[in-house]
Parts: structure tokens; sequence; C-alpha cells
């Protein structure tokens, strides 16, 4: 199983965003922040997007996904398997094993075991081990 948000494109504007995650700080160059240390920028960041209704919603696919796949191989192991991104792809993958430990402890409640296991991998580490063929160029990711 695949499971993904969609990349957020600043270029398109605040077409697809919830009213709500309208006045986010999605960057460290948002204007909001201007003379303020990388730290204190990368922190208003995090406690922005963490507090976003995308952010959330993003668990929720996750985790949704994840036990989904637990349930169908109760009693095997289950890979996540992150791919390396920028800022906002660490701050997704920083939730991977809240997300497994929340989702060990759901199955674990209706006496189903799974071992949640989580690696963060480059893209082109993920194409050569899960894609046949050679592996596109798509650039690197910051």
């Amino acid at each position: 199983l695949l499971a993904f948000d969609r990349p957020r494109q600043p270029q398109l504007g605040l077409r697809g965003l919830h009213p709500d995650d309208v006045d986010l700080i999605w960057s460290m160059d948002h204007n909001s922040l201007v003379g303020k240390s990388p730290q204190e920028k990368w922190q208003a960041v995090q406690t922005s997007v963490k507090g976003s209704f995308w952010f959330h919603g993003f668990r929720d696919r996750i985790k949704g996904a994840v036990l989904a796949i637990a349930q169908a191989h109760a009693g095997q192991n289950v890979q996540m398997i992150c791919i390396k991104g920028g800022p906002i792809t660490n701050l997704e993958q920083q939730s991977m094993v809240s997300i497994a430990n929340e989702v060990e402890r759901e199955l674990d409640e209706i006496k189903l075991r799974a071992r949640i296991s989580f690696q963060c991998v480059s893209y082109a580490n993920f194409c050569a081990d899960f894609r046949e063929g050679p592996v596109p160029d798509h650039g690197s990711a910051a």
C-alpha cells in the first residue's frame, strides 16, 4: 500500500487549503519571521504546521493506512517507509513513530498483534528497492 499526501504548491495560491490553514507559517521565509534566528523560525514553522488542519488530516490518513495493513496482516511485521525530503517532510517523519505506537496500541485493544517499524530512505533507494526499470530523475529534495 502506498499512502502519501499531496505536496502543497505555494505557486498555486490558496486553492485547496482549508480556511483555517490560510494564515499558517509554512516556510522559514514567511514575512512574520523576519529578524528571527534560524532556530526561532524553524520552531514557528513546526508549531504552525503541527497545529494545522492539513497536518491532522495527514496524520489520520497515514494512521488509517497503516492500521488497515496491520489488521489485514495481523501477526506479521509492517514496515513504514518514508522518503527523505525537505523541512515539512522531516516534520511529517517525526510523527511516524508515534503513529506506529498508536496503531500498535489500538490493535492490542482488539487482541491483534503487529510489529511496526519505520525507515527513512532516499528517493533513489526507494525506487531501487520497489520499482522495476530505471529510476527517473526528479531532482533532489531540499
